[in-house]
């Protein structure tokens, strides 16, 4: 488990993540319980998940030690809150008592863990959030004062109904429970089963014909990547492993490098046809089937690249870059090309047709195993036979990584519930309207604009 910076003590996490994403699986072909249970244990697994992803790299027993503690209490709340379940669907005023106490203890969790893995700017951005809830009656203007709340309502509205549609529990964690984590892995088993060497190779070809070379090398692995992956996270490691240190050797500076990686990369989440959690949130919010969504996205994405190109191959003419002058082997490449493109027909096909994501999504990671495992056997490659060590690294690398999205999904299921409950957004909706007096081009400027401000602190 080199690759995740683990010891032997990550045999707990890989039983875990096998654990995991069989239940994903599983899940998706046979209704075994009510969709809020589902969302209970999907967010209980997560965070024995990304426990013990932390709990490996310690050097300190009783850092360790307190890991596996937290583990200890996220399966005692998820046992209380599946069993006050029945009694949350009751219609009363309140939802009853250890509904709330198990979902505030899921909330703290949640802030102690985005803060542990990405840094303060989520948690800070909830409390700023929840001391508006708190005080907006008192310090602010009219216009965007909050009703006063009792303490025992606030808590309801981020954390204690685990039946309503918001708060930790609600449509966001649901949208991670259900799609968006299915599609994240997805991506994983695509890189576990070699499909991704058919990206690296074609990347290497389109670049090696350009003055561009390593900077296209980037954009076009990046947009392939981004389009099954939908995940800037998972679009960087993927590709930046290879294509930045090939820039800086061909004479871009390291902030060059970066900066094109990264803006190649974040161009995924908006690439049908898997794009970022925001497609999925849009398609529920707005009611869209997601295949439209992507239909509308597919355009402005194929734009959004084509000026990355044009960008890469001006700044690499102005200074003078080096060819990338990597050998290409064209018969590896296409024998490694049904590894990427059989489970994306599928994956295209499938939407195409109209069936749930859910199917959809088992149906493509069926699809990879199986071209993985008839390439496996029939190729006589050594180099393209699945190194069964390094396909598990990355699988369980692929779940971490969805793991720690869902656990910022739910934060950000507590921040909205709250933004919703407050009325703020009604409010902020409402002086959208009122700036741009009916404008619709002014909307969308000052929509934009808010986006862009949101968008600094929680993408």
């Amino acid at each position: 488990m080199k690759s995740l910076g683990l010891g032997k003590s990550a045999t707990w996490l890989v039983i875990t993540a096998l654990i995991m994403i069989s239940y994903q699986l599983l899940y998706t072909q046979v209704y075994l319980w009510e969709p809020h249970i589902h969302r209970i244990i999907h967010l209980a697994l997560a965070f024995v998940v990304v426990s013990l992803t932390i709990a490996a790299k310690q050097r300190y027993v009783s850092v360790r030690i307190f890991f596996f503690f937290l583990i200890v209490v996220v399966l005692g709340t998820a046992a209380e809150l599946i069993w006050v379940y029945p009694a949350s669907r009751e219609p009363l005023v309140l939802p009853p008592d250890g509904s709330m106490i198990g979902g505030t203890i899921s909330l703290v969790l949640c802030l102690f863990f985005t803060w542990w893995r990405f840094g303060a700017i989520f948690p800070t951005f909830f409390f700023v959030v929840l001391l508006y809830a708190v005080f907006g009656h008192h310090f602010l203007p009219e216009a965007i004062q909050v009703p006063q709340v009792s303490f025992l309502r606030l808590v309801s509205w981020f954390s204690g109904d685990i039946f309503s549609e918001s708060g930790v529990y609600g449509n966001i964690l649901s949208l991670l429970a259900n799609y968006i984590w299915l599609f994240m892995v997805y991506g994983a088993f695509l890189q576990a089963s070699g499909g991704l060497r058919f990206i690296q190779g074609v990347g290497t070809w389109v670049s090696g014909r350009l003055a561009s070379g390593a900077g296209m090398l980037a954009v076009v692995t990046s947009t392939l990547v981004g389009s099954v992956t939908g995940s800037t996270a998972a679009n960087i490691t993927i590709t930046g492993s290879f294509t930045i240190p090939m820039m800086k050797e061909r004479g871009y500076s390291k902030e060059q490098a970066g900066a094109i990686e990264l803006a190649a990369s974040n161009g995924g989440q908006i690439l049908p046809p898997i794009m970022g959690a925001v497609a999925f949130l849009l398609a529920n919010y707005i009611g869209m089937p997601y295949l439209k969504v992507i239909g509308f996205a597919a355009v402005p994405a194929l734009l959004y690249f084509a000026c990355l190109a044009v960008y890469v191959q001006l700044q690499a003419k102005k200074g003078n870059f080096k060819r990338l002058d990597v050998p290409v082997n064209g018969k590896e490449i296409l024998l490694d090309s049904p590894l990427f493109i059989i489970p994306f027909i599928v994956l295209v096909l499938l939407l195409l047709q109209g069936f749930s994501l859910m199917y959809v999504g088992f149906w493509s990671i069926m699809s990879i195993i199986a071209t993985g495992i008839i390439s496996h056997l029939f190729r006589t490659n050594k180099e393209a036979k699945i190194n069964w060590k390094e396909a598990k690294n990355k699988l369980v690398g692929g779940i971490v990584g969805a793991s720690d999205v869902t656990i910022i999904a739910a934060l950000l299921g507590a921040i909205i519930a709250i933004i919703e409950m407050s009325g703020l957004g009604l409010k902020l909706g409402v002086f959208l309207v009122d700036v741009s007096d009916g404008n619709l081009f002014l909307l969308l400027v000052s929509a934009a604009i808010v986006c862009l401000i949101l968008g600094t602190g929680v993408p």
